[in-house]
């Protein structure tokens, strides 16, 4: 009875106490491209719960290296650069990426190659005349980087053949001595002998026991026993070789002594005919026209004559004279009587064709003083071989010595007894 109420004027309803909200717990991180949410719970009812957004995080660049490539001589290279996997972009500092961002459709990292810078070529391998040889130049960036190229084959050198040795030589028939000739190789001297064929005379072949061969460039030497076949005058030998070949000239000349010895005699008997006759022991003396003088004697006189033009003397049989015939002393060995110019104040003319000359005729000349040269023995020494019998040319300056002294003996003995 106490508690009655009525409903139209009690109010049954209990007003609510209120949420008590706890602390917001993050539910969702917020990102760069999301936002991310927090919630929070009633401290009262747990189940009655509050959430809110958390604003995307702002972008921080985290950039990643993309590597470069050094270039080099051949291969291109490549410029290194960064990318942010956050935003996707593309820059080429790391600390400063907003101010360095490309454009990779319009920026090419790409850096050419380099090239080659070569050096010079340099021999590797000799070209011969049987083999290419090799070059080989290198890169002044990159030694290990090389080019080659071949080089051609030597053209095969000219092989020409000399002789050095023995070219105009002249061989006197009589001697024994043999004609020797060297020849020489252009190229590679030492193989000249391997090359050698044979050996022609004025174009015949000479069979090989006609001369001898020997190694040293090419020795050839004519034997003695076939030079004398050889008739006088000039020869051409050619030495042939399998690539080429070589003359040389030599002469073959008469060396006939006895035939000179006869022309010699001829010439002195000649000569003792025109000037003075010795077997009777007396001498003929001719003078100029202003005036002359004739004596003779034998067995040991001196005979002269004085004028104011010339005078002639003979001295024969046992006298002192030029010609060594009767115990006399002569200037030849082979002409057996001369005559002596005795020399006078005047000038002497002689007469004959004879005087002085060791067993020639030269026809006359004029003279001053004693005149002791004989060209007949200056052309017959000119004309001598180099193989002369080194004796009978002794023999022959000592005879001539030996008839000097004893002009002058006779000189002297004629100017005593003219005086």
């Amino acid at each position: 009875d106490n508690t009655k109420i009525d409903l139209e004027k009690w109010d049954p309803v209990i007003p609510a106490s209120g949420h008590d909200w706890g602390d917001w717990a993050t539910a969702k991180q917020a990102t760069e491209k999301e936002e991310g949410q927090e919630i929070r719970k009633c401290k009262n009812d747990a189940s009655h719960t509050e959430t809110r957004s958390i604003p995307k995080l702002e972008h921080v660049h985290k950039p990643e290296l993309i590597a470069g490539k050094d270039a080099t001589c051949t291969e291109p290279g490549s410029k290194p650069y960064y990318h942010c996997a956050g935003c996707g972009l593309y820059f080429l500092d790391a600390k400063d990426p907003d101010n360095t961002k490309i454009d990779l459709e319009k920026w090419d990292p790409v850096i050419p190659a380099f090239g080659h810078v070569w050096g010079d070529w340099e021999t590797v391998k000799e070209a011969t005349e049987k083999e290419e040889g090799q070059e080989i130049r290198k890169c002044k960036r990159d030694a290990s980087h090389t080019e080659t190229r071949q080089v051609k084959k030597k053209d095969p050198e000219k092989i020409s053949y000399t002789v050095t040795v023995g070219d105009k030589q002249i061989w006197y028939k009589g001697t024994i001595n043999s004609v020797e000739f060297t020849f020489k190789r252009s190229f590679e001297d030492e193989t000249t002998f391997r090359h050698f064929i044979g050996i022609k005379i004025d174009g015949k072949n000479v069979a090989e026991n006609n001369y001898t061969k020997m190694p040293g460039s090419v020795i050839i030497q004519l034997s003695p026993d076939y030079l004398p076949l050889l008739n006088v005058g000039t020869h051409t030998l050619v030495a042939e070789f399998d690539d080429g070949s070589a003359d040389a000239s030599f002469t073959v000349a008469d060396r006939d002594l006895n035939n000179n010895s006869r022309n010699t005699d001829n010439s002195s008997s000649s000569s003792r005919n025109s000037n003075s006759s010795s077997s009777s022991g007396s001498s003929n003396s001719n003078s100029s026209s202003s005036g002359s003088s004739n004596s003779s004697s034998s067995s040991g006189s001196s005979n002269s004559s004085s004028s104011s033009g010339s005078s002639n003397s003979s001295l024969s049989s046992g006298s002192s004279n030029s010609s060594l015939s009767s115990g006399s002393s002569n200037s030849s060995d082979i002409s057996r009587n001369s005559n002596s110019i005795i020399p006078d104040t005047g000038n002497s003319e002689s007469t004959d064709n004879s005087n002085d000359r060791i067993g020639l005729n030269t026809g006359s000349s004029k003279m001053k003083g004693v005149n002791t040269v004989d060209e007949s023995i200056k052309d017959k020494n000119r004309n001598l071989p180099v193989t002369a019998d080194t004796g009978t040319v002794i023999i022959w300056f000592a005879l001539l010595f030996a008839s000097l002294i004893v002009l002058m003996l006779a000189v002297r003995s004629g100017r005593k007894r003219y005086r």
